[in-house]
Parts: C-alpha cells; sequence; structure tokens
C-alpha cells in the first residue's frame, strides 16, 4: 500500500494544493460522522429512560448545550438531532466526494495531456517501433484505470478518517472493550493486508491482456476490407474472441480476488462483534449498556468503511499496473524525443539542400546513401523511382519526422537539426497517399488546416482541388458529416478532400505524396492543370509512381535503391535513355514508345 501511495503521490503532486483541501474536507467529514456516533449515548440513555444521575457525562453536557439553546431536552428533540447529524454527514459526504470526482478528472486529464505532448514531441521512430493497439489502450483504458486507483487511494483516506472517528468516541469511553475489539481486529485483519503483492500480479496480467485485445480489435477494423475480401470473418472473430477470454479471465480474477479479500472482512467484523459482547458481559457492572450501546454502534459504522478500505486498497494495488505503464510509455516516448531546435527558418520563399545525406534505420538497414541535392521555390521537383528507394525517407526528413544519420538536410538554409520545427511546419502541407480525414463535416475538415477561412475561400479551394462537384452533391454539402477516416466517401473523393484540405493552408512547400494515385488520368490532370496556378508561390515537392503526371516538373530526382541516380527535367532525362527511360518504358500510359 506504502509503495502505491508513493507512486500516486508523483501523479498527484500538481495538485498538492487541492489534494491538501480535500484532505481537509475528508477530515471534516469524518469529524461529522465522529458526532453522530456522540449522539448515540444520550438516545440510549433516553431509549432505556435512565435517571438522570445514571447518564452518561455525553448526555449530561448535551442536554446543558440544547437546553441554553433554548431547545427542549426529550427522546423526541435526540432523535431530531441524531437525524440532522446523520443527514448533514451524507450531505456533505456527497459533496466531498463530488471535490474528488473533480479533482480525479482534472489528474487524469493532466496525465493525458502530458503523455499525449511527449508522444508527439518524439521522432517518427517512435510510432514505427510501437503498436497502435498498444497506444491506444495505453492513452484510453490504462490512463482511466489510473484516473480510478487515484479516486480510490483518495477514498482510502476518507475510510481511514471514518473508522477512527467511529472508534475514538468508543474508545474514550470504554477503553477496555474497544481496546479488546482493536487487538481482536489486527490479529483477524492483518493476513488481508499483505495480499497487494498477488493483486498486483493480477492487475499486470489484465494490463498486457488488455494491450493484446484492443491492438487486435483495432487491427481488425483498420483491415475490415481485406478481412471480408479475403473471406477471413470468421477466423477474424475467433482470434478476437480468443484475445477476449483472455483479457475477459484476467479481468474476473482481478474482480473476484478483490472482492473475496472484502467480503471476508464483512464475517471477521461479526466475530469483533461478538467479542465485544463476550468482553461486556465478562466485565459485569462495569459496562452500563449506554456504553455498550456508544461501542457497538461505533463498531457497526466502521464495518462499512473498513469493508471499503480493504476492498479500496486491492484496486489501488490492482490498478498500480496501469500507471506503469502510462509513466514508462511516457518515458519510452521521451527517450525517442528529437531535440528541439530554435532557429527560425523563414518559409515565404524556401530553399532545401540535401548535401551527402545518410540515413539508416534503428536496425541498421540503410534508407539513404550520400544522397545531394537542391531545390528553390516557387517550383516543382518531382521524386520518382522503385517502391524502396528512398522517396518516404525523403519526405520525412523535409517533415521533420526524421533527421540524417550523416550529411545535412539544410531548410532556407539552416541544419534541420537546429530548426523549430514547429514554426517550420507552419509553413507547409502535404498530401499523402492515403490521407486521414476526420470524423466531422466537410468544412470542418477543411477549416481544421486554416481556421480563418471564409465561405468563398472554402469553396474556390474544392473547384481547385476537384471537390466542389461531388460536395455540392452530398446530403448537405459542406456540412455533410463523412464519417470516420472519411468512410462515406470513395478514395478519390478522400483524396480531393485532402487535397483541399492542403492548398486552404496556404503553404510555402506543398508535398505530394501519391496525392492523385486513387484518380483517374482525366481528372488527374485536371486536378494538376487548376495546381498549377494555385501554387505559382510555392515549393511542391510530387512523389510520384504515375510518370506521365510530372512531364512538367521543372526538376525530377530519380532515385534507386536509396541513391540519387539521376536528375533533371523530364525531356533531358529521357534523351538520356537510362534508368528514368527504363522506367518510363514500363508504363505504357507515360505515352513513351518502349
Amino acid at each position: 500500500m506504502f509503495q502505491s501511495v508513493r507512486e500516486f503521490w508523483q501523479l498527484a503532486r500538481p495538485f498538492k494544493r487541492r489534494l491538501f483541501t480535500a484532505c481537509l474536507l475528508l477530515s471534516a467529514d469524518a469529524l461529522l460522522t465522529a458526532l453522530s456516533v456522540i449522539t448515540v449515548a444520550p438516545l440510549a440513555d433516553l431509549v432505556l429512560d435512565k435517571p438522570a444521575d445514571e447518564w452518561m457525562a455525553v448526555t449530561t453536557r448535551m442536554q446543558s448545550l440544547m437546553e441554553s439553546l433554548g431547545l427542549p431536552f426529550s427522546l423526541i428533540s435526540v432523535a431530531i438531532v441524531f437525524f440532522v447529524f446523520t443527514l448533514g454527514m451524507a450531505v456533505f459526504s456527497v459533496f466531498v466526494r463530488w471535490i474528488l470526482a473533480r479533482l480525479r478528472v482534472d489528474v487524469v486529464r493532466h496525465l493525458i495531456n502530458q503523455s499525449l505532448e511527449k508522444m508527439f514531441a518524439a521522432g517518427w521512430g517512435y510510432f514505427a517501433a510501437t503498436r497502435r493497439g498498444h497506444l491506444f489502450n495505453t492513452y484510453l483504458r490504462e490512463c482511466n484505470n489510473t484516473g480510478a486507483a487515484f479516486q480510490s487511494l483518495s477514498l482510502s483516506a476518507a475510510s481511514i478518517m471514518r473508522v477512527v472517528a467511529f472508534i475514538s468516541v468508543p474508545l474514550f469511553m470504554e477503553p477496555v472493550l474497544v481496546g479488546i475489539c482493536l487487538a481482536g481486529s489486527l490479529i483477524l485483519i492483518l493476513p488481508f493486508m499483505y495480499l497487494g503483492k498477488w493483486t498486483m500480479q493480477f492487475g499486470a496480467r489484465d494490463v498486457a491482456a488488455a494491450n493484446r485485445y484492443t491492438a487486435l480489435v483495432r487491427e481488425s477494423i483498420e483491415a475490415a476490407r481485406e478481412v471480408i475480401s479475403y473471406g477471413r470473418e470468421r477466423r477474424t472473430i475467433r482470434q478476437i474472441n480468443r484475445a477476449y477470454n483472455e483479457f475477459s479471465e484476467s479481468r474476473v480474477r482481478a474482480e473476484t480476488f478483490s472482492m473475496f479479500s472484502s467480503q471476508m472482512y464483512e464475517p471477521v467484523g461479526i466475530l469483533v462483534l461478538m467479542i465485544v459482547l463476550v468482553a461486556a458481559r465478562q466485565t459485569g457492572e462495569g459496562a452500563v449498556l449506554s456504553s455498550v450501546a456508544v461501542v457497538l454502534w461505533g463498531l457497526v459504522r466502521s464495518l462499512t468503511p473498513l469493508k471499503q478500505l480493504i476492498q479500496l486498497k486491492h484496486n489501488v494495488d490492482n490498478k498500480l499496473p496501469s500507471l506503469r505503464q502510462v509513466l514508462a510509455e511516457q518515458e519510452r516516448a521521451s527517450s525517442w524525443r528529437q531535440p528541439a531546435g530554435t532557429a527560425y527558418a523563414p518559409s515565404e520563399a524556401v530553399s532545401i539542400d540535401f548535401d551527402g545525406v545518410d540515413f539508416h534505420y534503428a536496425d541498421g538497414s540503410q534508407a539513404l546513401a550520400d544522397c545531394s541535392w537542391s531545390a528553390r521555390g516557387p517550383g516543382v521537383v518531382a521524386l520518382v523511382g522503385e517502391s524502396g528507394s528512398g522517396k518516404s525517407t525523403v519526405v520525412d526528413l523535409l517533415l521533420g519526422l526524421q533527421q540524417p544519420s550523416a550529411g545535412s538536410v539544410r531548410l532556407n538554409g539552416i541544419d534541420s537539426r537546429e530548426v523549430d520545427l514547429a514554426r517550420w511546419r507552419e509553413g507547409l502541407a502535404i498530401v499523402p497517399q492515403h490521407p486521414v480525414l476526420f470524423d466531422l463535416s466537410v468544412r470542418d475538415n477543411l477549416l481544421w488546416a486554416n481556421p480563418a477561412a471564409d465561405e468563398d475561400e472554402i469553396w474556390r479551394i474544392c473547384e481547385v482541388a476537384g471537390a466542389a462537384e461531388f460536395v455540392r452533391a452530398l446530403p448537405q454539402g459542406l456540412d455533410t458529416e463523412i464519417g470516420d477516416s472519411g468512410v462515406r466517401l470513395s478514395g478519390g473523393q478522400v483524396q480531393r478532400l485532402a487535397l483541399a484540405r492542403a492548398l486552404i493552408r496556404k503553404p510555402a512547400l506543398l508535398i505530394l505524396d501519391e496525392a492523385t494515385s486513387a484518380l483517374d488520368t482525366e481528372t488527374e490532370s485536371r486536378v494538376y492543370g487548376a495546381l498549377e496556378t494555385e501554387t505559382r508561390n510555392c515549393l511542391v515537392i510530387v512523389v510520384a509512381h504515375r510518370l506521365s503526371t510530372i512531364a512538367t516538373a521543372d526538376e525530377i530526382l530519380v532515385m534507386r535503391q536509396g541513391r540519387l541516380v539521376e536528375q533533371g527535367d523530364y525531356q533531358s532525362l529521357v534523351e538520356r535513355r537510362g534508368y528514368f527511360h527504363r522506367m518510363l518504358s514500363a508504363q505504357p500510359s507515360a505515352g513513351l514508345a518502349a
């Protein structure tokens, strides 16, 4: 338990003032609880109709207090006081729980934001080396589990204070009886407090199973088209069922163990009460009935918070692996963090220089070797080559997602390692081969790139990107919800909207990475024609597989196995009859005779 407290305290440190306030409120809640125990003694004296000279001291003091306030002292009035105290305690407890719930929400929000900031600050290698399902499970389920554990820890403090309040008054009034009770309780309860290691083991298995299950579900949903096309629906369902069975079994075992620990305390509590009654009988006249009533009332009331305390302890221990996974993922993301540059590379007139660039992946494989070239905006530079030739790596270096292993990439004359990449990216836009649109309206997807764009600008850009016609045909036009990743649109429509989203940003550097691969040749030609006017003031990097689309490029860079093997304009490369010429010959649609 103390280990859990230490680890969760690190999480709560930014909120220590609010946590301190919550502890004060919990103390006040416990004080109200103690006062409700005190009111039992006068109630017992009056119910037993004892003479005033045999009343407990608490009863006499309460009589004096009520009479000084002009209130009658009778069984009914004391019962009303007892009810009011109990009601007030209940209302105040709800208020304290609300405070704790708000604190839990803020702690989880802080944890998620902190995790996301570190994730997005990591280099692209972090994402390439991490399973998406693992990330989803970490930042959704495990963060929420951590919040639940934090609340359990707070409620544990409340339970401890309540138990102390319920026992302290009877201990003061009947120390012998309560001392016997506490001794018996410690002997009977102690074994349950040392089950934390088992609980944490169950929690660790639960987290691992949740990672596997979440990853498989995510992959199956994203690959739904392939699953159906290959007729592997039943196999996929069986795989998900196996993963879910493993996950659910680990969850059931953890919950059952936690419930067993808390439920077993109830018969233990009854046994303790029996010890009190036997002890009261043995003390004879030394223990008056009203005193025994107070002791029993305090012990009975303490059973519930004690039971909650044991269950909350196991909840905290069970979810400690969730916190550890979140913190481990934060640390892992931080280890991939790229050094933050501070130099500002103005993006009005873009220049790019690759100087002897090599790039190796973490596994040692080489993606680029001695790559050197330059580009100046405005203009169009095309990047072509077979799959695996290094084109995507070049794009990653331009975006600052990767840094060269050797050589340098200069962005507007400044080494990319020194550039403030956040400011650099403000002036660029990219349209990948498989763009991702958000589960928003068409309008909101476009405004995501440029919130300041007005209605006229949106429609103008849609015309340029070849999207205006089909957007007008949608049920609500620009306000039509397009579904997760644009699932309600065709592949070509998604690409055209992604192109519009990039253009509306008014970038100084536009990267088109197979951006029109889903369009037919005629539509593609029309779109590129419209782009010539729209991009006349920016540098356009075109990664192309369909070579007919780059005939008008100012410069063509030909990549092969990570090396730049040819460069020049379209005509000069054709006349050279080298590697580019062979690529053209393999594509009859390029219009070149073999």
